[in-house]
Protein backbone atom coordinates (compact mmCIF):
# COMPACT_ATOMS: atom_id res chain seq x y z
CA UNK A 1 0.00 0.00 0.00
CA UNK A 2 1.46 3.40 -0.93
CA UNK A 3 2.61 5.23 1.95
CA UNK A 4 0.47 8.98 3.09
CA UNK A 5 4.19 10.01 4.17
CA UNK A 6 5.71 10.49 1.00
CA UNK A 7 6.15 13.87 -0.47
CA UNK A 8 3.57 15.48 -2.19
CA UNK A 9 5.18 16.17 -5.33
CA UNK A 10 6.70 12.60 -5.18
CA UNK A 11 2.62 11.35 -5.65
CA UNK A 12 0.85 9.96 -8.41
CA UNK A 13 -2.90 11.55 -9.48
CA UNK A 14 -4.24 8.58 -7.71
CA UNK A 15 -2.15 8.49 -4.30
CA UNK A 16 -3.08 12.35 -3.87
CA UNK A 17 -6.77 11.43 -4.31
CA UNK A 18 -6.61 8.83 -1.84
CA UNK A 19 -4.31 10.80 0.62
CA UNK A 20 -5.18 14.56 0.64
CA UNK A 21 -8.66 14.75 0.82
CA UNK A 22 -11.77 17.68 1.66
CA UNK A 23 -15.37 17.93 1.72
CA UNK A 24 -16.85 18.95 -1.25
CA UNK A 25 -20.98 20.67 -1.07
CA UNK A 26 -23.89 19.09 -1.50
CA UNK A 27 -24.63 20.70 -4.54
CA UNK A 28 -21.79 19.08 -6.47
CA UNK A 29 -23.26 16.33 -6.61
CA UNK A 30 -26.76 15.38 -8.75
CA UNK A 31 -29.12 12.40 -8.81
CA UNK A 32 -28.47 10.46 -12.11
CA UNK A 33 -24.61 11.93 -11.96
CA UNK A 34 -22.14 8.73 -12.67
CA UNK A 35 -19.21 8.69 -10.28
CA UNK A 36 -16.19 6.47 -9.21
CA UNK A 37 -15.91 6.26 -5.61
CA UNK A 38 -14.21 3.74 -2.77
CA UNK A 39 -16.22 0.76 -1.88
CA UNK A 40 -15.63 -1.00 1.33
CA UNK A 41 -17.18 -4.32 1.98
CA UNK A 42 -16.79 -7.15 4.47
CA UNK A 43 -13.92 -9.41 2.79
CA UNK A 44 -15.42 -13.25 3.59
CA UNK A 45 -12.36 -15.18 2.37
CA UNK A 46 -9.72 -13.95 4.62
CA UNK A 47 -7.65 -12.68 2.41
CA UNK A 48 -4.07 -11.50 3.22
CA UNK A 49 -4.48 -9.02 0.55
CA UNK A 50 -7.09 -7.23 2.47
CA UNK A 51 -6.92 -5.26 5.48
CA UNK A 52 -7.43 -6.19 9.28
CA UNK A 53 -9.71 -4.23 10.87
CA UNK A 54 -11.38 -4.03 14.58
CA UNK A 55 -14.00 -6.05 12.68
CA UNK A 56 -12.37 -8.55 10.80
CA UNK A 57 -10.79 -8.25 6.89
CA UNK A 58 -12.34 -5.69 4.96
CA UNK A 59 -12.06 -5.17 0.82
CA UNK A 60 -11.68 -1.74 -0.39
CA UNK A 61 -11.74 -1.11 -4.53
CA UNK A 62 -12.75 2.16 -6.39
CA UNK A 63 -16.49 1.06 -8.25
CA UNK A 64 -18.32 3.08 -10.68
CA UNK A 65 -22.30 4.07 -9.71
CA UNK A 66 -24.83 5.92 -10.36
CA UNK A 67 -26.22 8.82 -7.67
CA UNK A 68 -29.73 7.65 -6.85
CA UNK A 69 -30.17 9.90 -3.55
CA UNK A 70 -28.46 13.19 -2.93
CA UNK A 71 -28.45 14.79 0.81
CA UNK A 72 -27.28 17.05 3.06
CA UNK A 73 -24.86 14.37 4.84
CA UNK A 74 -23.89 11.47 2.16
CA UNK A 75 -25.29 10.42 -0.95
CA UNK A 76 -26.43 6.97 -2.21
CA UNK A 77 -24.96 5.09 -4.97
CA UNK A 78 -26.43 2.19 -7.31
CA UNK A 79 -23.05 0.62 -7.40
CA UNK A 80 -21.67 -0.73 -11.15
CA UNK A 81 -19.42 -3.61 -10.81
CA UNK A 82 -18.11 -6.57 -13.11
CA UNK A 83 -17.17 -9.38 -11.51
CA UNK A 84 -13.97 -9.89 -13.40
CA UNK A 85 -15.20 -9.58 -16.53
CA UNK A 86 -18.23 -12.36 -15.46
CA UNK A 87 -20.80 -9.99 -15.12
CA UNK A 88 -24.04 -11.79 -13.72
CA UNK A 89 -23.30 -14.75 -15.37
CA UNK A 90 -22.13 -16.95 -12.64
CA UNK A 91 -25.29 -14.88 -10.05
CA UNK A 92 -27.89 -17.60 -8.97
CA UNK A 93 -30.84 -16.99 -11.02
CA UNK A 94 -32.84 -15.38 -9.01
CA UNK A 95 -30.05 -13.11 -8.33
CA UNK A 96 -29.98 -11.89 -12.02
CA UNK A 97 -33.16 -11.14 -11.78
CA UNK A 98 -32.49 -7.39 -10.25
CA UNK A 99 -29.62 -7.17 -12.36
CA UNK A 100 -28.85 -5.39 -15.38
CA UNK A 101 -26.29 -4.93 -17.74
CA UNK A 102 -23.97 -1.82 -18.98
CA UNK A 103 -22.69 -1.53 -22.56
CA UNK A 104 -21.62 0.87 -24.98
CA UNK A 105 -23.70 1.74 -28.16
CA UNK A 106 -22.73 -0.56 -31.37
CA UNK A 107 -20.99 -3.26 -29.37
CA UNK A 108 -23.45 -6.29 -28.06
CA UNK A 109 -22.92 -7.33 -24.67
CA UNK A 110 -20.79 -10.03 -22.85
CA UNK A 111 -19.19 -11.68 -20.48
CA UNK A 112 -16.14 -13.90 -19.75
CA UNK A 113 -16.90 -17.39 -18.97
CA UNK A 114 -14.45 -19.02 -16.75
CA UNK A 115 -12.36 -22.34 -15.94
CA UNK A 116 -13.21 -24.19 -12.66
CA UNK A 117 -9.95 -22.57 -11.74
CA UNK A 118 -11.38 -19.10 -12.21
CA UNK A 119 -9.47 -18.11 -15.30
CA UNK A 120 -11.27 -16.32 -18.28
CA UNK A 121 -12.32 -18.21 -21.23
CA UNK A 122 -14.55 -16.48 -23.77
CA UNK A 123 -17.21 -14.22 -24.09
CA UNK A 124 -20.35 -14.94 -24.64
CA UNK A 125 -23.96 -13.06 -25.10
CA UNK A 126 -25.95 -12.50 -22.25
CA UNK A 127 -29.23 -10.70 -21.28
CA UNK A 128 -29.80 -10.47 -17.33
CA UNK A 129 -32.93 -9.81 -16.28
CA UNK A 130 -33.87 -5.83 -16.22
CA UNK A 131 -31.90 -6.01 -19.85
CA UNK A 132 -29.03 -4.16 -20.93
CA UNK A 133 -28.80 0.01 -21.25
CA UNK A 134 -26.39 1.30 -23.72
CA UNK A 135 -23.94 3.94 -23.00
CA UNK A 136 -22.98 6.52 -25.94
CA UNK A 137 -19.58 5.59 -27.22
CA UNK A 138 -18.21 9.47 -26.74
CA UNK A 139 -19.57 9.21 -23.04
CA UNK A 140 -16.70 9.84 -20.13
CA UNK A 141 -17.93 6.52 -18.26
CA UNK A 142 -16.37 3.68 -20.62
CA UNK A 143 -17.80 0.30 -18.91
CA UNK A 144 -15.76 -2.87 -20.04
CA UNK A 145 -16.90 -6.47 -20.43
CA UNK A 146 -19.43 -7.54 -18.03
CA UNK A 147 -20.27 -3.97 -16.25
CA UNK A 148 -23.55 -4.93 -14.75
CA UNK A 149 -25.47 -3.17 -11.78
CA UNK A 150 -27.65 -4.96 -9.24
CA UNK A 151 -30.83 -3.22 -7.94
CA UNK A 152 -30.36 -4.69 -4.48
CA UNK A 153 -26.79 -3.11 -4.46
CA UNK A 154 -26.92 0.43 -2.90
CA UNK A 155 -23.81 2.01 -0.90
CA UNK A 156 -23.75 5.62 0.99
CA UNK A 157 -20.50 7.39 0.30
CA UNK A 158 -19.72 11.34 1.32
CA UNK A 159 -19.35 14.26 -0.30
CA UNK A 160 -15.41 14.76 -0.85
CA UNK A 161 -13.01 14.61 -3.23
CA UNK A 162 -12.45 11.08 -3.77
CA UNK A 163 -15.41 10.78 -5.16
CA UNK A 164 -14.64 11.60 -8.93
CA UNK A 165 -17.17 12.89 -11.87
CA UNK A 166 -17.78 11.12 -14.90
CA UNK A 167 -20.07 13.18 -15.89
CA UNK A 168 -24.46 12.51 -15.95
CA UNK A 169 -26.03 9.35 -17.01
CA UNK A 170 -28.08 10.39 -20.11
CA UNK A 171 -31.78 11.37 -19.50
CA UNK A 172 -33.48 8.76 -20.88
CA UNK A 173 -31.35 6.03 -19.88
CA UNK A 174 -30.74 7.56 -16.55
CA UNK A 175 -34.99 8.51 -16.48
CA UNK A 176 -35.37 4.06 -16.90
CA UNK A 177 -32.61 3.07 -14.19
CA UNK A 178 -34.46 4.99 -11.85
CA UNK A 179 -37.94 3.92 -12.41
CA UNK A 180 -36.76 0.30 -12.54
CA UNK A 181 -34.95 1.23 -9.37
CA UNK A 182 -37.70 2.66 -6.90
CA UNK A 183 -40.37 0.28 -9.00
CA UNK A 184 -37.92 -2.88 -7.90
CA UNK A 185 -37.74 -1.80 -4.46
CA UNK A 186 -40.73 -0.86 -3.44
CA UNK A 187 -41.98 -4.77 -4.75
CA UNK A 188 -39.20 -5.88 -2.53
CA UNK A 189 -39.74 -4.16 0.17
CA UNK A 190 -43.65 -4.58 0.24
CA UNK A 191 -43.14 -8.53 0.43
CA UNK A 192 -44.03 -9.79 3.81
CA UNK A 193 -45.59 -6.12 5.00
CA UNK A 194 -49.38 -5.66 5.89
CA UNK A 195 -51.27 -4.40 2.55
CA UNK A 196 -52.00 -1.44 4.54
CA UNK A 197 -48.79 -0.39 4.77
CA UNK A 198 -47.94 -0.34 1.66
CA UNK A 199 -51.00 1.20 0.24
CA UNK A 200 -50.36 3.95 2.79
CA UNK A 201 -46.54 4.38 1.27
CA UNK A 202 -47.97 4.80 -2.42
CA UNK A 203 -50.85 7.25 -1.61
CA UNK A 204 -48.25 9.55 0.21
CA UNK A 205 -45.54 9.31 -3.07
CA UNK A 206 -48.49 10.13 -4.82
CA UNK A 207 -49.74 12.93 -2.19
CA UNK A 208 -46.04 14.27 -2.44
CA UNK A 209 -45.95 14.07 -6.74
CA UNK A 210 -49.00 15.78 -6.94
CA UNK A 211 -47.97 18.95 -4.78
CA UNK A 212 -44.49 19.05 -6.19
CA UNK A 213 -46.42 19.04 -9.69
CA UNK A 214 -48.48 21.94 -7.93
CA UNK A 215 -45.52 23.82 -7.01
CA UNK A 216 -43.56 23.72 -10.23
CA UNK A 217 -47.09 24.60 -11.80
CA UNK A 218 -47.68 27.60 -9.80
CA UNK A 219 -43.10 28.63 -10.30
CA UNK A 220 -44.09 28.37 -13.69
CA UNK A 221 -47.42 30.78 -13.47
CA UNK A 222 -45.41 33.32 -11.15
CA UNK A 223 -42.90 33.79 -13.48
CA UNK A 224 -45.18 34.51 -16.70
CA UNK A 225 -46.86 36.46 -14.39
CA UNK A 226 -43.20 38.40 -13.58
CA UNK A 227 -42.58 38.55 -17.24
CA UNK A 228 -45.70 40.16 -18.84
CA UNK A 229 -45.34 42.69 -15.92
CA UNK A 230 -41.74 43.48 -16.69
CA UNK A 231 -43.18 43.71 -20.50
CA UNK A 232 -45.68 46.39 -19.93
CA UNK A 233 -43.43 48.31 -18.26
CA UNK A 234 -40.72 48.13 -20.54
CA UNK A 235 -43.87 49.32 -23.01
CA UNK A 236 -44.07 52.05 -20.73
CA UNK A 237 -41.00 53.63 -20.04
CA UNK A 238 -40.37 53.84 -24.40
CA UNK A 239 -43.59 55.47 -24.82
CA UNK A 240 -42.58 57.79 -22.47
CA UNK A 241 -39.57 58.82 -24.37
CA UNK A 242 -40.00 61.42 -27.42
CA UNK A 243 -39.12 59.29 -30.71
CA UNK A 244 -38.04 55.83 -28.84
CA UNK A 245 -34.82 57.84 -27.49
CA UNK A 246 -34.09 60.03 -29.98
CA UNK A 247 -33.31 63.70 -28.96
CA UNK A 248 -35.03 65.91 -32.09
CA UNK A 249 -33.59 68.85 -33.32
CA UNK A 250 -36.27 71.11 -31.82
CA UNK A 251 -34.71 69.93 -28.30
CA UNK A 252 -31.05 70.40 -29.32
CA UNK A 253 -30.12 73.52 -26.89
CA UNK A 254 -27.70 75.86 -28.94
CA UNK A 255 -25.16 78.16 -26.70
CA UNK A 256 -26.02 81.48 -26.93
CA UNK A 257 -22.42 82.28 -27.63
CA UNK A 258 -22.56 80.49 -30.76
CA UNK A 259 -25.79 82.48 -31.90
CA UNK A 260 -23.98 85.77 -31.09
CA UNK A 261 -20.90 84.92 -33.13
CA UNK A 262 -23.33 83.60 -35.90
CA UNK A 263 -25.20 86.85 -35.70
CA UNK A 264 -21.54 88.85 -36.25
CA UNK A 265 -21.10 86.83 -39.42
Amino acid sequence: MDSPCQPVDQMSILERRKHLYWRLKQSDFRVQQIVQAPIFSMSMDNSQQHPITDVGRVCSKYRYGMVVYNCSTHMVLLVFESAGGCGPLYKPTEKQLDCFGIGIDGTPYRCHTKSNDGALLHQVPFIPGQGVFYMPIDHAFKPKVGTYGDFSYVVSVPHDTRVKDFGMMPSELGDEIMRCYLERGMRETSKGLPSSIFKATLQAAIKNIEEEEARKTQDFQDAEAWRMRQDVEDKARRQDTPHNGRVSQSQVKIPLSHLQFCASI
